[in-house]
């Protein structure tokens, strides 16, 4: 069988990952142990400034969905080594192994969590419904797929947010594409109750995330 590559960016919600941005620190998970409703975690923290590593480790406990520091060990200066426990409804990881992945790398920095994981099979419908699933937790910043490291199965729609999908899709049903337009923006912004410059904008943000894929993918 192929082997697929997906890359995961995600600015999740409400969580304690988004501290990593203001404090600038990076963790890097090492193992984890899932029980009923809830993760013990085992990281990695390094930083760039003492004190501000420092800050964000007195803070962490107090931070959201974590329950409890177990363990906290100095490396050196700049590195710390934790184990605590965390909220399991908001862990990504069984999340992809739900669907068949496995997370081979996980990095936490700058306020995303960038996770890799090796799927051995994927088709429309897992890729569908695991983006789905990953997307009730979190913006999707990045997700790519690629097949050995080579042949992209990138789904453009994927970048699209749902407002973007719509317009695009209403204005080509409606022939806003056509030659000559069957519609011009300004009736079928009154359709939608919606400015023209509302509608200008979000068409032109769509059009950029499809030429921006087809240009890096080309």
């Amino acid at each position: 069988k192929k082997r697929y590559k997906l890359l995961i960016e995600l600015e999740q919600y409400n969580d304690w990952s988004e501290n990593t941005k203001d404090y600038q620190v990076t963790m890097k998970p090492i193992y984890y142990i899932q029980k009923d409703n809830y993760s013990i975690e085992y990281h990695i923290i390094q930083g760039i400034k003492r004190d501000l590593l420092l800050q964000f480790i007195r803070r962490f406990q107090n931070l959201n969905n974590i329950f409890d520091i177990l363990y906290l060990n100095k490396i050196n200066n700049l590195t710390y080594e934790i184990i605590f426990t965390i909220d399991s409804n908001t862990i990504i990881k069984p999340i992809i192994i739900k669907y068949g992945g496995i997370p081979t790398n996980i990095i936490i920095s700058n306020g995303l969590k960038k996770i890799n994981s090796l799927f051995l099979d994927l088709d429309d419908n897992i890729i569908n419904n695991l983006y789905n699933e990953i997307k009730k937790i979190g913006k999707i910043k990045l997700f790519n797929i690629s097949k050995n490291n080579s042949y992209k199965i990138n789904k453009i729609l994927l970048y699209l947010t749902d407002n973007e999908q719509k317009i695009l899709y209403d204005l080509y049903k409606l022939g806003y594409f056509d030659i000559p337009r069957k519609i011009t923006l300004d009736e079928y912004a009154r359709t939608r109750d919606i400015s023209k410059m509302s509608i200008n904008i979000t068409l032109r943000r769509a059009l950029k995330k499809i030429l921006d894929f087809y240009f890096e993918t080309y």
